[in-house]
């Protein structure tokens, strides 16, 4: 009775996020499968993410600290193999060969250098503005991004990791993309064009505008050739806009300037006194939000300034033009400190302590009308399209105030499209959501046409972020499959595959296998098929 109780218990995000990863998996064949997987279905899923959360005596205090782990689905012909590796970065090896946490993270601060005084610090790092190179890491966890024959391991900062797409073995030195192109740091989350073209958003930093917030573009995916197609100048001069993605359609790039931002004076107080660089992330309660438009044909930023309410927004879901207006869906959150949910510290309350912070970012939507009249009525309205409730009101100052709608009322974070309709009118979008727990633990399919959502949900597993996959020759936009990582909350070591009908997110095969490690919660990933070109989202 007591083992049924233990097996039914929901468990705490404690028994989720907390695991440590110490040992990496070779191919591993299945020992169990329910369903059939799609004959059409071949390629790989990659997915990025946290692996080993201590190192010897030493813990991470944030989960985005964690030394990165891949991990990969092999589909070829019916059978499905696993793998998992670690990411064989500076902090990896410089970690691990010491036996304890040398270098420090976002959220984690590493022993001091007993030899380096604060004058040496501030003089070796502080050079090279707005954030020097030798000050970040390239424990590169966020995501993976393979346009063409190319893989790379992406964080937020300006280092990359090359990868082996097969065997995820990491090739070479460290990455820096400010050695290619003039941005000192670059997001997790860009974007593949139809071509190949690899499209992305970094920050840089001049002496004459401050902080600068620039497209690049990579040809094919590479970074040899990368180039800056926009620039857009950052409307704080001591503050970098913490952006972690963006959007794209056919003639536009949408970027989001929240009143969220890394303060550089507070990140040099930070890393003077050994404190966290995390700390140095500020929120501006009385700054709106700006959403800023750049024409991809001109690469000019609009004339209309676009406002919106002081939101956090980490996940755009797709955006697109309709009858002289942008359409720009996304997830957000009024948690000013979105960060804090993911302190390990946090992680170990009970989820019935008032001071247990849970996510709670839902999808929204912002319409905002493209040809303003240079005059007109404050005060007016001026989003024309129907179906929306969505508001964009001309103010006293010029700008234009735009307000959000709630496409669904639950939990909707992890969001990915059928990618093929990026930038394009679309309905569906899949993502995870949560009940009461801190982790987000079930799968959701959500029209954004009619608010209607599928859930899929299995007592005792989490499933990790969805990809869609499209069907061979589908007309459908839902026609194909979402895939997903599904771990056992009461068995560390197991990790299946989970297959789902699109169209309803019905079980339509789960591949098993028990790894040789603790499996690991992953953030995002990439289904690449071999037989194709051109690889996107």
């Amino acid at each position: 009775m007591e083992q049924q109780q233990e097996e039914n218990r929901v468990a705490g995000s404690e028994d989720l996020f907390c695991r440590n990863c110490d040992k990496e998996t070779e191919e591993a064949e299945a020992v169990g499968m329910e369903g059939r997987v799609p004959e059409w279905l071949e390629g790989r899923v990659t997915r990025n993410g946290p692996g080993m959360v201590q190192v010897g005596a030493t813990h991470y205090d944030h989960l985005f600290d964690s030394l990165a782990m891949l991990h990969q689905f092999t589909i070829q012909r019916g059978r499905v193999t696993y793998r998992s590796r670690f990411l064989r970065s500076d902090s990896y090896t410089n970690n691990t060969q010491a036996n304890r946490i040398v270098v420090g993270e976002l959220g984690t601060v590493a022993f001091p250098d007993p030899c380096k005084t604060l004058f040496h610090r501030l003089m070796t790092n502080f050079f090279k503005l707005p954030v020097p190179a030798s000050v970040m890491s390239d424990n590169c966890l966020v995501n993976v991004c393979q346009a063409r024959d190319q893989m790379f391991a992406l964080t937020e900062t300006c280092f990359l990791r090359r990868l082996d797409p097969d065997s995820l073995t990491t090739l070479g030195k460290k990455e820096d993309i400010s050695n290619y192109v003039a941005v000192n740091m670059a997001t997790a989350h860009p974007h593949i064009d139809r071509d190949g073209t690899v499209f992305n958003v970094g920050c840089s930093f001049s002496l004459l505008n401050g902080p600068e917030l620039r497209i690049v573009r990579l040809p094919e995916g590479k970074l040899e050739g990368a180039r800056v197609s926009a620039t857009v100048v950052s409307r704080w001069r001591a503050a970098l806009p913490y952006v972690h993605s963006f959007a794209m359609t056919k003639n536009y790039w949408v970027i989001v300037e929240q009143p969220l931002v890394l303060s550089l004076g507070k990140m040099v107080q930070q890393y003077a006194t050994f404190g966290r660089l995390m700390n140095a992330l500020t929120w501006l309660p009385h700054e709106n939000l700006r959403l800023l438009v750049i024409d991809r044909n001109t690469g000019e930023l609009l004339p209309t300034t676009y406002t919106g309410p002081p939101i956090l927004l980490f996940h755009h879901i797709n955006a697109y033009e309709k009858d002289g207006h942008l359409v720009v869906d996304f997830s957000c959150t009024n948690n000013k400190s979105p960060y804090n949910c993911f302190f390990f510290s946090n992680f170990r309350k009970l989820d019935t302590d008032p001071s247990k912070v849970f996510p709670d970012a839902k999808a929204c939507r912002f319409v905002l009308p493209l040809y303003v009249p240079a005059k007109g009525e404050v005060g007016e309205q001026l989003v024309t399209l129907k179906d929306t409730t969505c508001t964009a009101i001309r103010t006293d100052g010029g700008e234009v105030h735009c307000s959000p709608a709630l496409l669904c009322p639950l939990t909707f974070e992890l969001p990915r499209i059928n990618y093929q309709r990026n930038g394009q009118p679309y309905r569906y979008t899949y993502g995870i959501t949560s009940g009461s727990d801190l982790y987000l633990q079930r799968l959701i399919k959500l029209d954004v046409v009619t608010g209607e959502t599928w859930i899929f949900h299995d007592r005792g597993y989490v499933a990790a972020e969805p990809i869609f996959v499209p069907a061979p020759g589908a007309t459908e936009e839902d026609d194909g499959v979402v895939l997903s990582t599904l771990l056992k909350i009461n068995d560390l070591r197991y990790v299946a595959l989970l297959v789902l009908d699109a169209r309803n997110m019905k079980q339509l095969a789960r591949v098993e296998f028990t790894a040789e490690g603790d499996v690991t919660f992953p953030f995002h990933g990439q289904f690449v098929d071999p037989r194709q070109d051109v690889h996107a989202y």
